[in-house]
């Protein structure tokens, strides 16, 4: 019973550092890709580049627009990822606190019968010390 209460937090705990992992990519390709990039102007990706010639637009329009695709469809399978993990955390903190329910149930249980043995420790212990013969 103990092990499967570690195995819970193992599992929302590796679940949510790979959701921050996953949140860190997400924003860091917010972050670090703007338009600018995309379409051309910003001038640190683009220094002295003639946005004007053809093998510029061919560049913009074929290649970093392919490149561009394919990363927004990663970005949203990451998105899916990040939600699938968040149900599962919900889902696993909800079995985990069905567990300690039920465990908790069975601890009040031994408890009640702790006392009834200490009661019992305690009767038989005055009819020693206290009996006459």
């Amino acid at each position: 019973m103990l092990i499967d209460r570690y195995r819970y937090f193992w599992a929302t705990q590796t679940l949510s550092i790979m959701n921050q992992d996953i949140h860190g990519m997400i924003k860091a390709y917010q972050e670090c890709l703007h338009d600018g990039i995309w379409d051309g102007t910003d001038k640190i990706v683009w220094p002295g580049e003639d946005m004007s010639s053809s093998r510029m637009m061919h560049w913009r329009s074929r290649r970093m627009a392919s490149l561009r695709m394919n990363l927004e469809r990663e970005i949203h399978s990451l998105q899916k990822i990040q939600k699938m993990n968040d149900d599962k955390i919900h889902k696993i903190n909800g079995l985990r606190e069905s567990l300690f329910s039920g465990t908790s149930v069975k601890e009040s249980r031994l408890s009640i019968q702790q006392n009834d043995n200490i009661r019992i420790l305690t009767l038989v212990t005055i009819l020693y010390v206290f009996n006459p013969s």
